[in-house]
């Protein structure tokens, strides 16, 4: 059974939980009601996303429901908040991840799904089957769609430097499973969000950053995955001192930063300004840059197919892989 309320407001909304509850309990051969909520923005409460969850939870298996990732009330909003874009879906890294089902106002779940705003996806599944279509290269399954070439790249010059490798801000743990699965790094995938599992052969550790690393083994190799211009990581960086870093980015920047933009940062009692350079990781000078490629980002403008960069810097040479190595499935379009 399919059931689309549209409520006015918390009132009307648990209205309608009484009335579902009613037709459910004359209907026992149904086993079970998709829930579909129009989230508006009068709905959008602490007080209305607690009521909703409390019903669902009452209800059991019998109903199938969600609320905004996005919304005061939903369990990970603290967490997941900061990473979504409320009023926009269609560009929002959970709507796109099928983790949130947004605001409800479109009949087909996920609908809003096109090559357009491509959908990101589960890790795990991916590296189960990467096979499937959702990897075609116009679906990137991480912030940006990483070549083998790349992949094989950071594995050298990690192995060469040690063998551990720490994904700063990895979300869903795509890239790091990559590298995991294929060059045999050991990985640890560090993000504040906890709404992806991680995948095969990776830790995950969810938390803040600098609290999480204290009392750790150094790695050998850094990856930044978010920001990709790496304003959030730089003191992580210098910090750790790795023997190898890399990172990725798209020629359009990201989260509303462009290369080179400035920017200001407050703590309520003072402020400061910063200018970013054109190579965010230029002031590491036990570092040089020894690899770099093309890569397909996920906020790529329309009609560009490489608008990323991928780059790595060791501070030892190593030999870095030839055109011969397999393409992933996704590089093939």
């Amino acid at each position: 059974m399919w059931v689309r309320v549209e409520p006015r407001n918390t009132r009307g909304l648990i209205a309608a939980h009484a009335r579902i509850d009613a037709a459910l309990l004359a209907h026992p051969e149904l086993r079970r009601a998709l829930v579909t909520v129009r989230w508006t923005p009068a709905l959008r409460t602490e007080a209305a996303v607690r009521a909703h969850l409390a019903w669902a939870a009452r209800a059991g298996e019998r109903i199938s429901t969600w609320a905004p990732l996005c919304a005061p009330g939903a369990p990970v909003n603290p967490q997941a908040a900061a990473f979504a874009t409320p009023e926009d879906c269609a560009a929002c890294v959970f709507y796109r991840a099928r983790a949130c089902q947004g605001f409800g106002d479109e009949d087909v779940p996920f609908a809003r799904l096109t090559d357009a705003a491509p959908a990101l996806s589960e890790a795990a599944p991916a590296l189960a089957d990467p096979s499937s279509a959702r990897f075609d290269g116009l679906t990137p399954a991480a912030y940006w769609a990483p070549p083998r070439r790349a992949i094989a790249a950071l594995g050298a010059a990690t192995r060469a430097a040690g063998g551990t490798l720490w994904d700063l801000g990895g979300g869903s743990g795509f890239v790091a499973g990559l590298l995991a699965r294929d060059e045999g790094l050991r990985v640890t995938v560090f993000d504040q969000g906890d709404v992806w599992s991680g995948p095969p052969g990776v830790e995950r550790v969810v938390g803040d950053l600098r609290a999480r690393i204290t009392g750790r083994t150094p790695p050998a190799a850094v990856l930044v995955s978010w920001p990709p211009t790496g304003d959030a990581f730089r003191d992580v960086v210098r910090a750790l001192r790795p023997r190898v870093l890399a990172y990725a980015y798209d020629a359009e920047g990201a989260c509303g930063r462009r290369r080179t933009h400035a920017g200001l940062v407050t703590d309520g009692l003072d402020a400061q300004w910063f200018q970013g350079g054109a190579d965010d990781f230029a002031p590491l000078p036990w570092l040089v840059r020894r690899f770099a490629c093309a890569v397909r980002a996920s906020r790529d403008a329309p009609g560009v197919d490489h608008g990323g960069r991928f780059e790595l810097r060791t501070a030892d040479a190593f030999a870095p892989p030839g055109d011969a190595v397999t393409p992933y499935p996704w590089e093939a379009r």
